[in-house]
């Protein structure tokens, strides 16, 4: 079986990526953001860090002006807990798909589960596509492994040890380490 080969995308943080010069097949990228890039997005998301984003993938040329990009995204980040305010250290390993249409397109045979983006006459803010698709990833709030456990165990399970009463969820509080 043949290998597929790709072409490499050139391309630079923050500029405009002309997608006429990728139509005849399928390019590859790899994006490592660098520390001044990483700090700009840790104020825009409301990070404590971000040491590390990295997003590779493949833009695809379709046979009707349109794209599908595969996107892997990876992410080493810090965040504050929502309930102790404690810095939580965290990581995004996932892959995004997404088909970038002309903006004058019909795309009535999208469907709505697809994630889809425009390009204006093949132009597209390729860093800005990759930056949101990042934050859509980011948790919105963030716990402590031993918050979550804490939360789960003040949930009211339906069992013989229980009342079938509103006070049994506050009896179990008290089986709660200080």
């Amino acid at each position: 079986m043949k290998k597929k080969s790709y072409s490499s995308i050139q391309y630079q943080w923050g500029d405009t990526l002309n997608l006429r010069l990728y139509q005849q097949a399928s390019y590859q990228f790899m994006i490592h953001c660098d520390k001044s890039i990483c700090h700009d997005y840790c104020a825009r998301f409301d990070l404590t860090q971000l040491s590390s984003l990295i997003f590779k993938g493949y833009i695809t040329a379709k046979n009707d002006d349109s794209f599908l990009l595969n996107c892997h995204i990876k992410a080493t980040f810090g965040q504050l807990c929502a309930t102790t305010h404690d810095e939580i250290i965290q990581y995004i390993d996932d892959n995004v798909t997404i088909h970038i249409l002309p903006k004058d397109i019909n795309d009535e045979h999208i469907s709505i589960d697809d994630d889809v983006d425009y390009h204006d006459d093949f132009m597209l803010d390729f860093s800005e596509l990759l930056i949101q698709n990042f934050a859509v990833l980011l948790p919105p709030f963030a716990r402590k492994n031993d918050d979550k456990k804490m939360e789960s165990s003040l949930i009211y399970r339906d069992d013989d040890d229980h009342d079938n009463n509103p006070f049994a969820a506050l009896a179990s509080l008290k089986t709660l380490p200080s």
